[in-house]
């Protein structure tokens, strides 16, 4: 009988393994020893890429960092061996461990997390082992003796086209992630003088998703209210006009038509609907709910559904699906009558929309395994977020559906039509499971050509801003970084973007990057509202500065740069000249980072300066963005003639701005100034105000 090595990324997976093998093994130290089996762990990463000053080419002999020397391009990435993993063990005991097994065995098996990472991991391993051995390479979903079992059945060689894609996609993204991160904050640390431990943390996806929560509280911060009035009929139903107007004048004489007319039923229609239970939850969706309800940052959500995993309770955790494989339907079965004893009537349903192929990218959906934990013996949080899975779960399986008598009333009052619609339950279903508390409206036993009693009235409101991310919603740009807010919860636009690597990094690491986002200080996470630091003000406007690229533009032609090297269509090689290529633009504006002088500045007489982003004095006084909330609204473009008559003249007339109607208006944006007449600004961010004009008084 051959023998044989598995080298497992972490220890937590070794102990289900031993058990699932076919002999008896004694565990000696970390490792695991039997007649034909050794198990060994690594403590995650155990090899690191060279720093800039381990290599033979790089140019300065200086100490610490040197500008000069900027850009670097390593002639080939190498790694060494780690002094201590993050776990604090001995790298070279560990390795030493490895290379003996692999001399010992036939064969190795390599247990690496079932990603790209988890990939590299164990293949930089094997690489510079040596070893020459075949390599199978185990995948599975849960920590469990049974998919352990299962996974041992189903192994391929490690060399086989879809761990060959993960491979490259891993290799060449830690390669990118080097060569722009280390060159970007080096210049930026460098030319802004936080070097050492305050050091600047430039990336593709850290920069971006800083960046996307600045512009937020930006458009909050700039955010103009502008008053409207609306009717509204509060008689028996609510009615609301969409019709809006800039007096109460003008909505009071529509009004005054509105109730004179009178209202009437024009459709009734009562149908039984089922109302689908949400969907199984992905990574970014667990994130999300945690973040809501229980105010649990994605770090810690990661941190504790990975403690799940590995002890067998919940399945892989870094996935980016809310479906399951059709294959896993009989394990499927087994979880449910492995959770009969919940109390909860539970059956399986075989349908698209549990049951997905098309929309499974690597990982299943998460679930709970059927292992049931002793409750006492896992945390708070622990039991917070494994009760959640399972919740989620006994939803989507609940025996009976959730079955309503959906009416919609059609009424119309001259020439608008309202439509009001409310739910009368016939059965709750899935909803008992939480007892979730609905909003919805009982109607009363109108027909149709009923007359409807009506009090229209006018109602001063006001538009109001954007609001702060939240985890849940910063997952969801991060997963549909181009879609409107309308468009945010499209289900296949999400998926085609996350299969082409069209996304704001990738799922597995995103909760680590913005956990760094927020240790470094550029952001904070409080009752679940992200918000921009000053921290993060001054990194921002020193990127910004020195014309390095912040749009999410540029981080998703990464990752989807990224997934073709995985799918073969770009070579690494030519991938990386992609990248030579755009840091070196990086690094030629080093001296001349802006386009020529646009104006003076009207405090400090400074210049005003043009970059990618926006227009900025060169003393930092006054900046303006290029996507500035206020002329995005009005579909007005920020140009250098537009900032310039601004800031020279203090005021500038708009023509033919568009409302979200469509509608055609003029208007005047001026500067803000305080009481004695000096500027407004916020971090030096312009403030404006507006005021409406006539035809006859423009300029």
């Amino acid at each position: 009988m051959k023998k044989y090595i598995a080298i497992c990324e972490k220890s937590s997976i070794m102990e289900n393994l031993a058990e699932a093998l076919p002999e008896k093994l004694v565990k000696r130290g970390r490792n695991y020893y039997g007649e034909h089996y050794q198990i060994h762990a690594l403590s995650g990463h155990i090899f690191e890429l060279f720093n800039m000053e381990d290599y033979p080419e790089y140019p300065s002999k200086k100490k610490g960092w040197d500008l000069d020397a900027l850009p670097f391009f390593p002639k080939t990435f190498r790694y060494k061996l780690m002094q201590k993993t993050t776990g604090g063990t001995s790298a070279k005991k560990i390795f030493d461990d490895i290379v003996k097994g692999i001399e010992w065995a036939d064969a190795v098996i390599h247990v690496g997390d079932s990603d790209d990472e988890g990939q590299v991991l164990v293949d930089n391993v094997l690489h510079y082992a040596k070893c020459t051995k075949p390599v199978y390479r185990l995948i599975q979903d849960s920590n469990t003796v049974d998919e352990f079992k299962e996974a041992l059945q189903k192994m391929k060689p490690n060399n086989s086209p879809e761990y060959k894609a993960m491979a490259l996609e891993g290799r060449f993204r830690a390669f990118y992630d080097w060569l722009y991160g280390i060159n970007a904050s080096r210049y930026a640390s460098l030319k802004f003088g936080t070097t050492g431990k305050d050091c600047f943390h430039v990336g593709r996806v850290i920069t971006a998703i800083v960046f996307e929560i600045f512009k937020r509280d930006y458009e909050i911060q700039n955010f103009v209210p502008q008053p409207y009035f609306q009717n509204v009929s509060k008689e028996g139903l609510t009615l609301t006009s969409k019709t809006t107007f800039k007096t109460e004048e003008e909505a009071s004489k529509v009004a005054d038509q509105y109730n004179r007319a009178g209202a009437k039923v024009i459709a009734m229609n009562r149908r039984k609907t089922v109302i689908q239970a949400p969907k199984l939850f992905s990574q970014n969706t667990l994130q999300g709910w945690m973040g809501k309800y229980y105010k649990m940052s994605p770090s810690d959500t990661l941190k504790t559904v990975q403690s799940l995993y590995e002890n067998g309770y919940a399945s892989y955790p870094r996935t980016e699906s809310e479906y399951l494989k059709s294959e896993e339907k009989n394990k499927i079965k087994k979880i449910i009558q492995s959770l009969r004893g919940s109390g909860v009537d539970l059956a399986f349903k075989d349908s698209n929309k549990i049951f997905n192929d098309k929309k499974v990218i690597a990982h299943s959906a998460l679930v709970p395994t059927g292992k049931i934990p002793d409750m006492n013996k896992l945390n708070q949080k622990e039991q917070i977020v494994y009760k959640e899975i399972v919740d989620r779960f006994h939803e989507v399986f609940f025996s009976e559906e959730c079955m309503v008598h959906r009416t919609t009333l059609d009424i119309q009052c001259l020439n608008e039509k309202f439509r009001i619609q409310g739910d009368i339950y016939i059965s709750k279903g899935w909803k008992q499971v939480k007892n979730l508390r609905t909003n919805d409206r009982e109607i009363p036993d109108f027909q149709k050509g009923d007359n409807i009693p009506i009090n229209f009235q006018p109602e001063k409101k006001m538009t109001t801003p954007p609001k702060h991310y939240t985890t849940d919603t910063l997952v969801k740009f991060m997963d549909n970084p181009f879609a409107k807010d309308e468009e945010i919860e499209d289900e296949d636009t999400m998926y085609a973007n996350i299969r082409k690597g069209a996304t704001i990094g990738k799922t597995s690491t995103r909760a680590e990057i913005i956990n760094k986002a927020q240790k470094s200080g550029y952001i904070s996470l409080k009752k679940d509202i992200y918000r921009i630091e000053q921290k993060g003000i001054f990194y921002i406007n020193s990127l910004f500065k020195l014309g390095i690229d912040l749009s999410k533009e540029s981080t998703v032609k990464m990752g989807v740069l990224q997934r073709e090297v995985g799918t073969g269509q770009i070579s690494i090689k030519k991938a990386l000249q992609l990248i030579y290529e755009d840091v070196n633009h990086m690094f030629e504006k080093r001296d001349q980072n802006f386009l020529p002088v646009i104006c003076r500045c009207p405090i400090c007489r400074g210049r005003v300066l043009e970059s990618v982003s926006g227009f900025q004095c060169e003393n930092n006084d006054l900046i303006m963005m290029k996507d500035h909330p206020y002329f995005a609204a009005v579909k007005k473009k920020v140009d250098r003639n537009m900032v310039a008559e601004l800031f020279t003249q203090g005021s500038v007339d708009l023509l033919n701005c568009k409302s979200k109607k469509g509608k055609s208006f003029n208007v005047k944006v001026m500067l803000e100034e305080a009481e004695d007449g000096s500027i407004v600004t916020n971090h030096g961010y312009v403030r404006i105000t507006t005021e409406f004009l006539k035809e006859g008084i423009i300029r």
